[in-house]
């Protein structure tokens, strides 16, 4: 394995982006509670897309951060990794309604930060499982 240089890490954040990723889940989850009891019944969805947003903000961040030893082989396992989210993506669109229509729903309508906090959660999952696989 080669060892860390600007051609494998290019376009990733630094890998303290992990932990800040984590302290901004760790806030949104936090806000959540919070702000469950002090915001009144008209605010309740704003007060939830923002905390929802703040979680998603510390995905990504999670999700592009690098790693500390970033070689090819982590480059081809993100690629995986992305790949494989990206199908389960659009996957989850497809099954969505054909799930809600079994269980009868009808509401059919499938929210955007559900999708993206589900494949960013399905990347981190995939990727970690991989790389722990691998060493």
């Amino acid at each position: 394995m080669k060892p860390v240089t600007s051609k494998y890490g290019r376009g990733l954040l630094p890998t303290y982006f992990k932990i800040i990723g984590i302290i901004v889940i760790a806030l949104s989850f936090a806000a959540m509670f919070i702000l469950k009891p002090i915001v009144g019944p008209d605010q309740k969805s704003l007060a939830k897309a923002i905390t929802i947003d703040i979680a998603i903000l510390g995905l990504f961040l999670i999700a592009w951060s690098r790693d500390k030893i970033e070689d090819e082989m982590s480059v081809h396992l993100r690629f995986n990794a992305m790949a494989l989210s990206f199908i389960f993506g659009v996957m989850f669109c497809i099954m969505h309604p054909i799930v809600n229509l079994i269980l009868g729903d009808t509401d059919f309508n499938l929210p955007g930060y559900q999708l993206v906090m589900t494949m960013l959660l399905f990347f981190i999952f995939t990727y970690t499982i991989k790389k722990n696989s691998n060493k």
